[in-house]
C-alpha cells in the first residue's frame, strides 16, 4: 500500500475511533478504552462504500477481522487493504475468507449458496423475488457443477485458488 493510502486511511481511522469513543459515552459504556479500536456501527457508518451494503455482509467481514467486536488499527489497514486490493489473487483470498463461515478450510455448497444469496440480492431489484430466487438457484447450480467437477462437493480453499489462478 503506497503512503498516502495510509495516511489517509489512518485520518480516518483516528476519526472513526473518535466517532466510537462518543458513542460509547453516550451509551453509557464506561469501560471503554480507545485502544480497543472502532466499533461495527461506526465503522459501517463511516465507510462510504459500506453504508449502501447488506448489513448481514458487513457484520460478516467485520466480525472476520474484528477482536472482541472492535477493530484495532492494524486489522483495520488489514481489512482495507483486503477491500481495496486490485489484483485477482488478492480478491480470491478475501473472497474464500468471507465465504467459509466455520473457517474449516472448505467451501461448502451452503456457504456458496448464501453467498450468492446475498450478493445477488444487492443486484436484483426489490419487488422481484421471483426474478431474484430464479437468479439466486441458476447461480447456485452453476457453482455446484463446478463444485463437482473440482471435487465431490468441497472445495480446499488452496486447491481452488491455485485452479483459479492457472485460467
Amino acid at each position: 500500500m503506497k503512503k498516502h493510502k495510509i495516511h489517509e486511511l489512518t485520518c480516518l481511522y483516528k476519526s472513526m475511533v473518535k466517532l466510537t469513543a462518543q458513542r460509547e459515552r453516550l451509551l453509557n459504556i464506561l469501560d471503554y478504552d480507545i485502544t480497543k479500536g472502532i466499533d461495527m456501527y461506526t465503522f459501517k457508518n463511516s465507510v462510504p462504500r459500506f453504508s449502501l451494503e447488506d448489513p448481514e455482509f458487513i457484520g460478516k467481514v467485520f466480525q472476520f477481522y474484528s477482536t472482541n467486536n472492535y477493530l484495532t488499527y492494524e486489522k483495520f489497514l488489514n481489512l482495507m487493504s483486503s477491500i481495496e486490493n486490485n489484483d485477482l489473487e488478492g480478491k480470491i483470498d478475501f473472497f474464500f475468507k468471507i465465504t467459509d463461515d466455520d473457517r474449516n478450510g472448505y467451501l461448502e455448497s451452503t456457504e456458496i449458496y448464501q453467498t450468492c444469496m446475498k450478493i445477488l440480492k444487492n443486484i436484483v431489484r426489490k419487488g422481484d423475488d421471483d426474478d431474484e430466487d430464479l437468479l439466486i438457484d441458476y447461480h447456485h447450480n452453476l457453482l455446484n457443477v463446478f463444485m463437482m467437477q473440482l471435487e465431490r462437493n468441497m472445495m480446499v480453499i488452496k486447491n481452488l485458488q491455485k485452479y483459479i489462478r492457472k485460467i
